[in-house]
């Protein structure tokens, strides 16, 4: 679809193109906002303007749908795609960007619509005037689901906009409660979160000024602190987080900081510089406190692009030790190979290999080489879907099989570069019982003993997550935790995800490895 030139930017326009171009071939956003945002002339105020519409009306675009559906009276089908998209955003603008005003957004939208098609004005006017009138628009839906008659699945569907197997499988999974309350937490607009290269921090630069003027502000808080936070986080979190630190006293995401937008990130000195990248802190809890590296280990990353956890471990290990970073295609590495070094981690290989198949780093040095080995696995990134709310469409529930399926061979593919006693950090971006707990059971099952569970014990203190409600000891004494979670967006406010740690507790003849 050929994108009009017009002399001034303007933000409605834009988002319009990027929707057109969305819908009709189903390109990332991410892809879209390089190409269409990025080279709009917009203003800073009204990029961001732009951004967020096209995210939410993708991001709510069943529900806006639905609504349309009714006000129109007339079958989606029959209208023109680009007119469907400015009624979505216009719908969208009315029912949940309040601070634009709803006479606005009616003369906005036809304005719109006269550019694209003048015939089409008549219809976005009355449609759009009719939508504006609406009191309440919650009352109005609510109001259209009884006269529907939809059952519960479809009303949890269109009411936060989750194709209706999304619904069933985690209401399945999780329970009608707790779908809800993941609906509605991924359908919130993120946060944004940096990690602080502090190898480079550490290097006599003070970047605290300039975190300041980026509007960053610190994320890290003490053991006492953990018990403000969900106690099904805490009781599996505190334990792993003290046992890595080695203390109750030591800060927790030290390395994190939150910021609102990470709009123009990629220009700032801090970032040009190496000293912060993006990272939500789901990803740096699993690196930091999962897969726990320390300076001078071997360490073998797999399907490491963009390079994020990579140079967060090479971060931790201060430059001290080896790390092995692979992926598959060749823009993934030269993707990997740009952030390394722009981070400056420098003990960080490359190599380009289908890490699902056996042997793939090619070389029998490497067999029992590894301390620690992490595999951010290919997933349905159904817990990026605040940052990503493409994702709820365009993935089906049989690709979930095949997804678990695809991770379970290249966990048993790294298995034979593991040392005897090591450990292989598996971690997902994504809330999939099948791709998350059903994978684990599916690789200790089909590894026999060779794999265990890592567990960390939960000493009880009076400070710690572990004790009483008065800080006492908790009645069972100590008690061994499994260092696996599933990590729900609520929990910090961060991206939905799921870790486990794996201990390569015997060989294949079945003797004891040494710890690490």
């Amino acid at each position: 679809m050929k994108i009009d030139n017009i002399n001034s930017p303007n933000p409605r326009r834009t988002a319009l193109d990027i929707l057109d171009r969305y819908f009709e071939s189903e390109i990332q956003l991410r892809v879209l906002f390089n190409e269409i945002l990025d080279s709009s002339g917009l203003s800073g105020l009204d990029r961001r303007f732009a951004f967020n519409l096209v995210k939410g009306t993708v991001r709510y675009v069943i529900r806006l749908d639905f609504i349309l559906s009714f006000i129109a009276k007339r079958k989606l089908e029959s209208i023109d795609p680009v007119i469907l998209n400015i009624l979505r955003m216009g719908i969208f603008q009315l029912q949940f960007m309040d601070r634009v005003p709803s006479y606005s957004t009616v003369d906005e939208s036809v304005k719109l619509a006269k550019s694209k098609s003048p015939y089409a004005s008549g219809f976005v006017n009355a449609v759009m005037r009719k939508a504006s009138s609406i009191d309440n628009v919650d009352i109005f839906l609510e109001g259209l689901l009884r006269k529907k008659k939809a059952s519960q699945t479809e009303v949890l569907s269109i009411r936060y906009s989750y194709p209706e197997w999304i619904i069933e499988y985690w209401m399945e999974h999780f329970g009608r409660e707790k779908t809800i309350k993941l609906c509605r937490y991924l359908n919130r607009t993120p946060g944004f979160y940096l990690r602080i290269n502090k190898v480079l921090a550490g290097e006599g630069k003070s970047i605290t000024e300039d975190l300041r003027s980026m509007g960053a502000a610190s994320v890290g808080l003490k053991a006492p602190g953990l018990g403000d936070l969900q106690k099904d986080f805490t009781e599996v979190f505190g334990p792993i987080a003290v046992s890595a630190h080695g203390g109750e006293d030591k800060k927790f995401f030290s390395h994190a900081a939150s910021i609102s937008s990470a709009s123009g990130l990629e220009k700032t000195k801090l970032f040009l510089e190496g000293l912060v990248t993006l990272q939500d802190i789901s990803s740096q809890m699993a690196v930091r406190y999962f897969l726990d590296p320390r300076p001078g280990e071997k360490i073998l990353d797999v399907c490491a692009a963009p390079g994020g956890k990579t140079s967060f471990m090479a971060d931790l290990m201060e430059n001290e030790g080896e790390i092995v970073a692979v992926d598959i295609s060749d823009e993934k590495i030269k993707l990997l190979r740009q952030n390394i070094s722009r981070m400056r981690s420098g003990i960080v290989k490359t190599l380009r290999a289908d890490a699902s198949r056996s042997d793939f780093l090619g070389d029998e040095k490497y067999y029992g080489y590894f301390d620690r080995i992490f595999v951010d696995a290919p997933c349905s990134a159904l817990g990026t879907i605040s940052k990503n709310p493409e994702v709820k469409y365009n993935k089906k529930k049989e690709d979930l099989e095949r997804l678990s399926g695809n991770t379970i061979a290249i966990l048993s593919a790294c298995g034979p570069y593991l040392k005897k006693g090591g450990r292989l950090v598996f971690y997902t971006c994504t809330l999939s019982p099948v791709e998350n707990q059903q994978t684990v059971e599916n690789f200790i099952k089909n590894n026999g003993d060779e794999y265990i569970v890592e567990k960390v014990n939960c000493s009880p203190t009076r400070q710690g997550p572990c004790g009483d409600e008065t800080g006492g000891q908790a009645d069972n004494g100590d008690k061994a935790i499994d260092m696996q979670l599933e990590i729900m967006p609520y929990y910090l406010g961060s991206e939905g995800g799921f870790v486990s740690v794996f201990k390569k507790a015997r060989s294949l003849s079945g003797n004891l490895g040494p710890e690490i």
